[in-house]
């Protein structure tokens, strides 16, 4: 069962090309933090833009740091369902802990063809599914009704539920209720009341710039104590927001750059926010102490 913080992994790149030592050193600094584990080539690891090639240099180097209390999850994207599958055959040569796959994008397939996709995508997957909902990117939506369907799946064990409305939230914690179907949280903001009824973490972007925080918040909440717990929660508030004033993952590597966490390089499309962006970013890490 996936619970708990994981990271949703940034990409960095360096005149380029990816930059595997910094790579390494990013992932070393989320495993000392005691974050639960990573997904590497998710939307905040651009992987829009990645080549397959490079994808399998990331999921190698990953697998260094893979353990039981560390997990290796890969994401697959792509909108051909052939093209998912051959991406899936590569994929289980690393044997990763799961593999985060993203509703197809673009071509707005039915909840009847939905339902063909991820359980095509599961056959050929050695690993366990996490099914990724967010329509913001992709343009369809997973409907409860067919995530509790897929559920069903033995080979699909979580969610990704990246809308931004907590009653949806609230409606799949209603209609879905198994100790064997994990639901994670793709929105940070709403992550800790997403706890509190009953959803069991995250996939998170924030976490890149602060892990210690979400552990600390995490663990509280485990401990049953709410106020610790919550208080974290409003302390990290007004950063979240701000790390997706222009999309993501933009907004994040420009504060991984005022941290000195990482150069800030983008894939384009993808470009360095505005100054006034800059601003507030550099105005929210100096509210927590951060730079």
């Amino acid at each position: 069962m996936f619970k708990g913080i994981l990271t949703a992994q940034i990409t960095p790149f360096k005149d380029g090309k990816i930059d595997i030592e910094t790579f390494e050193r990013l992932v070393e600094r989320q495993k000392q933090a005691s974050i639960d584990g990573i997904v590497i080539g998710g939307c905040t690891g651009e992987s829009f833009t990645l080549e397959l090639e490079e994808c399998q240099s990331l999921w190698k180097s990953a697998k260094k740091f893979q353990s039981e209390t560390f997990k290796v999850i890969f994401g697959v994207a792509h909108n051909s369902t052939a093209r998912t599958l051959e991406m899936i055959s590569v994929a289980n040569k690393y044997d990763p802990d799961g593999l985060l796959v993203i509703t197809p994008f673009a071509n707005k397939p039915s909840q009847t063809g939905l339902v063909k996709y991820f359980t095509k995508v599961a056959e050929v997957s050695t690993s366990p599914i996490i099914l990724y909902n967010v329509p913001g990117r992709t343009a369809v939506s997973l409907n409860a009704e067919t995530i509790l369907k897929l559920s069903e799946n033995p080979k699909i064990v979580a969610l990704k539920e990246a809308l931004s409305e907590f009653d949806e939230f609230t409606r799949l914690r209603n209609i879905i209720n198994s100790n064997n179907f994990s639901l994670l949280s793709g929105e940070d903001s709403l992550t800790f009341p997403a706890l509190c009824i009953g959803w069991n973490g995250v996939i998170c972007t924030s976490s890149n710039l602060i892990p210690d925080l979400w552990v600390k918040m995490y663990r509280a909440f485990l401990e049953k104590d709410l106020k610790t717990a919550s208080s974290i929660h409003l302390s990290m508030f007004s950063l979240i927001k701000s790390l997706f004033v222009e999309g993501n993952p933009a907004p994040l590597k420009y504060a991984m750059k005022l941290m000195k966490l990482y150069n800030g390089e983008l894939r384009e499309p993808l470009v360095e926010v505005s100054d006034s962006s800059k601003s507030l970013l550099e105005k929210e890490l100096k509210n927590l102490n951060l730079i």
